[in-house]
């Protein structure tokens, strides 16, 4: 379910209905995601096509055997979305992540970002966490890229200077892609709304 608000002072608004377990009962929550959470896709689809992609996406938070990745802002799932720190990430647009990790020497501690490359080579990031240097780093990656892949969601790391590469090579690949599709708004709305297996790997 998807609520749509305009008010003068905040803008355009998403409602995403989170279907979670208290006990052996669903009990329905609401996340608010401002218009800004869903990057790169708010420049291009208008506010009802936004609306429209939510409609039959059911949310469940993510819960980590691995402790300290349940210390992370939290992140939901449904089938076709994650929602990680308030950002919206499409599974079907997304050809590559990678796991980013910033060293913060004061607080002896790695800030976790997760990078996503989509179809269109558009990157769109999102804040995981942190964690402490002496805390499994190695043990926490891993629970993550298995989560990741079992999402769907294919993790790589490029290394320094790879990524300008991956993306103009995307991008070029995308520009091929559906010609008979006029505007990038019909080109983005059929990858999002449709099995886009096969276009990745042919990418790839």
């Amino acid at each position: 379910m998807l609520v749509v608000w305009d008010a003068e002072d905040i803008g355009f608004t998403l409602f995403i209905c989170l279907l979670t377990a208290a006990s052996s009962v669903p009990v329905a929550r609401y996340i608010l995601l401002q218009y800004h959470s869903m990057p790169r896709l708010n420049r291009i689809l208008s506010k009802k096509e936004m609306d429209g992609l939510m409609e039959r996406e059911h949310f469940q938070r993510v819960q980590f055997s691995n402790e300290a990745l349940n210390r992370f802002h939290p992140i939901y799932r449904s089938m076709n979305w994650l929602v990680v720190d308030g950002t919206a990430i499409s599974k079907r647009l997304a050809v590559i992540v990678q796991l980013n990790c910033h060293f913060h020497r004061h607080h002896g501690l790695r800030y976790v970002w997760l990078e996503v490359y989509y179809l269109n080579g558009r990157k769109v990031k999102a804040k995981l966490g942190n964690w402490s240097v002496r805390s499994g780093e190695r043990e926490n990656r891993k629970a993550l890229e298995n989560f990741l892949a079992r999402e769907n969601m294919r993790v790589e790391d490029f290394g320094p200077g790879g990524e300008k590469r991956l993306l103009d090579h995307i991008a070029e690949q995308y520009g091929r892609l559906l010609p008979e599709l006029k505007t990038e708004s019909e080109k983005i709305l059929y990858l999002l709304k449709n099995d886009t297996r096969e276009i990745k790997e042919h990418i790839l």
